[in-house]
Parts: structure tokens; sequence; C-alpha cells
């Protein structure tokens, strides 16, 4: 081992365990177990899943998903409208991008490139199995998106970005999937309450499962394997928007020096 780096391995362990002994010290974690569950925790753990009381739960075995979409979902479509008009303010910054036709010979040696046609297959496997899981076990839509999303970060790095176009997938196409999933969040968030306009009941936005004086909810059950409704379809779309806006953005800032430079120069035509 070289010097170098037995003074970056070192720095790394005495900086964890200076950054563990402050935590320990103020007070933030604790070693035992506390004695008494909060109040608040109890009626997280209660309501989640719940299905002898339709009217209190979401029928989402996690606890964190219900917590993100059924308690606090409007923060939540909030934040993900500030994610998608970011890739919008990039967008506007790179306005008129040349992408780059036709698969060169370019990128990393065939050795790191075969193995890499395995991995990538089992990486878009477990963003897929995060996103469908994610009301019954941990993960959920953003994770599964930023799983999913490492895959075009191999391509580009490993075969080149030309690679990420022979396979269809251009910015064009990303944009869109973002925008009609992200559509799709808003209106699945109204969705009862239009319902109960129609048919002159009353329901409320954002609403899942039945409430008190709101007897219609979303889907919770498939077969015997419990759905929780809004949050599996959140998950879902979720999924569909963080995919497509950390790939588009990526490619975006994959660009090369020749293709910047057109880029400003048509922008400054454009002026």
């Amino acid at each position: 081992m070289k010097k170098k780096d037995l003074v970056i391995a070192v720095s790394l362990a005495i900086m964890v365990i200076a950054i563990s002994s402050a935590l320990y010290a103020g007070g933030i974690i604790m070693i035992t177990p506390p004695y008494k569950v909060r109040d608040l925790a109890k009626n997280f753990l209660r309501y989640s899943y719940n299905p002898w009381n339709g009217k209190l739960t979401s029928y989402a075995l996690n606890v964190v998903s219900a917590i993100i979409w059924d308690y606090r979902g409007l923060d939540t479509v909030l934040e993900t409208a500030v994610l998608y008009s970011a890739v919008i303010g990039i967008t506007v910054l790179f306005r008129g991008i040349v992408e780059i036709r036709g698969l060169k010979h370019r990128g990393l040696s065939l050795l790191v490139k075969m193995p890499s046609r395995i991995v990538i297959p089992l990486i878009i496997a477990v963003g897929i199995s995060l996103a469908v899981h994610g009301h019954l076990t941990p993960g959920g839509g953003f994770q599964a998106g930023a799983v999913a999303t490492v895959t075009p970060a191999l391509i580009i790095t490993i075969f080149s970005i030309e690679a990420l176009y022979v396979l269809k997938l251009r910015i064009q196409k990303l944009f869109l999937m973002r925008t009609i999933a992200f559509i799709s969040i808003l209106m699945i968030s109204i969705s009862l309450f239009l319902y109960s306009l129609m048919s002159l009941t009353n329901a409320y936005v954002l609403q899942n499962m039945i409430r008190e004086h709101s007897n219609i909810s979303m889907p919770h059950w498939f077969i015997d394997v419990p759905l929780a409704g809004s949050i599996f379809l959140y998950n879902i779309l979720e999924f569909f928007t963080v995919f497509a806006g950390l790939t588009y953005v990526f490619i975006v800032y994959s660009m090369r020096r020749k293709e910047v430079e057109n880029m400003w120069e048509e922008v400054e035509t454009y002026e």
C-alpha cells in the first residue's frame, strides 16, 4: 500500500470515529433501545397496516412509504415538482443541444464491457422490484428511480453516450416520459375528489383509503396481497419521473466540448 493511500484510509477512519463520538456525546444516537415508544410512532405503526379497521389504514406494510405518500403526500408532490422544475431549468440553459447519431468505437475496454452486459440488466431488475414492492418492503419510487439511473450512467461511462441513442433513449423521449408521469401523479392525487363531484358523494384531495364521511377508496388488495392503493401507483410513477429526469441530466452533462460549442453558437444566433 502506498503512503498516500494509507494516509487517506487513516483519515477516513478518524473522521468516522470523530463523528460517531460527537453524535453519541450529543445524545443523538441511543445505544440502548428506548423504554417507551412515542405516541406518534405508535399511530404510524398502527395505521399503516390495520386491515381490521378500513378507515384507519393505508394497507402499506412499508411504514416509510405510508408516511411519505399517505400522510404527507402533498409535500411529496411538491418535492417532485421541484425536481421537475430543475429539469426544465437545465433544458432552458442547454437549449439547442445537438444530439450524436451513430455508434462509434468508443468507451472502455472489452474486459469492462462484457461483465457490464450482465450487471446492467440486474440493476434494472432491482430498480423495478423496489418500485413495485415499495409499499411492502423497504424501497419506493425515488429509491427505485435512483437505482435504475445507474444503468444509463454506466452505459455512458463504459460504452459511450452513443449507445443510449442506439437504445432509442433520446432526451425528447425522457422529457416526455417524465412529463406524463408527473401529470399522472397530479391526476391520481385528485382522482377520488373528481369522482366524488360526479357521483355527488364526499372525498378529499390526496385521499387514498376510505375516511370518515367518505366511503370511496383506491384499490387496496390485489388477490391476497395488500396493494396500498395510490401508494403503489405513486411509487411506480415516481420511479419513471426520477429515472427519466436524472437520465436526462446525465445525457446533457455528458455532451462533449464540440457539442457544447455548437449549442452556444445556436443560442447566440437565436438571440
